[in-house]
C-alpha cells in the first residue's frame, strides 16, 4: 500500500479558527482502510454476480429502477457511513469532515439524512479518476475528502462575475491614500475569488493598507485555500497557486449563517449564497444582512453577486427588499447587488 500523503508545510493564518497545516493523515489508518477495501470488495462481487449491467459511468441516466438496484446491493448509507469514519481517523479531527459526511456516525440509533439518493448521485458528483469507486488506495483519501468538501457543482472559478469584478476596481483605484482597506469574502470557497479580488486590490489601491479575510464553513477549503492545494483538481490547482504568495489574505473558518470577526471591514463580498439555497427564507437574510451591518464599517459596502438559475428569482427580488427594508441603499440587478450599510 502506498505512502500516505503529507500536508506540504506552508505557513498559516495565526487565527484560533484557522485550520492548521496539521498532516494527513491524523494517525495510522491502514487498517481501518484494509477492512473498508475488503468489505466493498465482496459487496462488488456480490453485485456483479447477481445485479444485470450496468455499473455505473459518466453520463448513465440513473432511473428510480437503477437507484432501488443500487441501493439493495450497495446501500449509500452504509457506503458513506464507512466514508465517514475513515475521514474521522484521517483528517485532524471530527470538525474537518465535510458537511456531507457530517452526522453520517452517530450512534445514537436515529436515522441519519443522506445526502445522496444512491451510491450512483454520489459518484455523479466526484471528480474523473474517483468516480464509480468503492475501494479506495491511499493516495485517493486526501483528493476524495477535498472532492467532497469542494464539489463540482459550486464552480468556484475567477473571472465569474466580471460585472462586480468592475465594480471593485473603480473603488480600488479611488481609495484613499494610506486609508487601510479592510475585505472580507463570505463563502470563500477554496479562495480563488478572494485571491483574484486581492490580487486586484494590490494592483490598483497601491497606497493603500491593505487586508483580506475570507471565511467559509469547511475547515478542508481554509487548509486547501492557505496551502493552495486542490488535490481532487489539478487544473483549478495551477490557477489557485499562480496567485503570488506574498498577498495580504488569511483563511478561516466560519459560516454565513453566525459568522463573527474581529474588528470591521470596508468591503463585505458574498457570491453564490445569498438568495439561493444557503440564504433565502426572509429571517435568515434579515439576519445575515444585520451581520453585515456590525462587520462594516460606516458606509461600507457588500457585495453580492450570483448565478443562480431563475428558479431562485423570487428569493433575489425578496433580498433588495428586505435590504431597503432596513436602511441599506441598493443598487444593480438581483443577480449583482451591490448594498451600502444603513447609516
Amino acid at each position: 500500500m502506498s505512502a500516505l500523503p503529507a500536508c506540504p508545510n506552508h505557513n498559516m493564518s495565526p487565527n484560533a479558527d484557522s485550520a492548521p497545516c496539521a498532516p494527513f493523515p491524523a494517525r495510522d489508518i491502514s487498517d481501518l482502510l484494509a477492512r473498508h477495501n475488503r468489505l466493498w470488495s465482496e459487496r462488488r462481487q456480490c453485485w456483479c454476480a447477481s445485479a444485470p449491467p450496468p455499473w455505473w459511468a459518466r453520463g448513465l441516466v440513473i432511473s428510480p429502477e437503477l437507484r432501488g438496484r443500487y441501493e439493495s446491493y450497495l446501500p449509500a448509507g452504509e457506503y458513506l457511513a464507512s466514508i465517514a469514519r475513515l475521514a474521522e481517523a484521517f483528517l485532524p479531527d471530527a470538525s474537518w469532515l465535510p458537511s456531507v459526511l457530517q452526522n453520517l456516525t452517530s450512534h445514537s440509533g436515529a436515522p441519519a439524512a443522506l445526502p445522496y439518493a444512491s451510491i450512483a448521485d454520489y459518484w455523479a458528483t466526484l471528480p474523473d479518476g474517483l468516480a464509480g469507486k468503492l475501494c479506495l488506495s491511499a493516495d485517493e483519501l486526501l483528493p476524495l475528502f477535498c472532492a467532497l468538501a469542494d464539489p463540482p457543482r459550486y464552480g468556484t472559478i475567477t473571472g465569474r462575475y466580471p460585472e462586480q469584478l468592475a465594480e471593485l476596481d473603480a473603488l480600488f483605484r479611488h481609495w484613499p491614500t494610506q486609508t487601510p482597506l479592510r475585505i472580507l469574502d463570505i463563502g470563500c470557497g477554496v479562495g480563488l475569488n478572494t485571491l483574484e479580488i486581492a490580487t486586484r486590490a494590490v494592483t490598483l489601491a497601491t497606497q493603500a493598507k491593505l487586508s483580506v479575510t475570507g471565511i467559509t464553513a469547511e475547515r478542508l477549503e481554509v487548509w486547501m485555500a492557505g496551502a493552495r492545494r486542490l488535490p481532487h483538481d489539478p487544473q483549478r490547482e495551477k490557477t489557485l497557486r499562480a496567485f503570488p504568495r506574498e498577498l495580504p489574505v488569511i483563511f478561516a473558518h466560519a459560516r454565513a449563517e453566525d459568522f463573527a470577526r474581529p474588528g470591521q471591514f470596508d468591503i463585505a463580498i458574498c457570491n453564490g449564497l445569498a438568495g439561493g439555497r444557503f440564504l433565502h427564507q426572509h429571517a435568515q437574510i434579515s439576519a445575515f444582512l444585520d451581520r453585515c451591518a456590525k462587520a462594516l464599517t460606516h458606509a461600507g459596502r457588500l457585495f453580492l453577486a450570483n448565478r443562480f438559475h431563475d428558479g431562485h428569482h423570487k428569493q433575489l427580488d425578496a433580498l433588495a427588499v428586505i435590504a431597503r427594508d432596513k436602511g441599506w441603499n441598493c443598487t444593480g440587478s438581483p443577480h449583482n447587488l451591490c448594498l451600502q450599510a444603513p447609516l
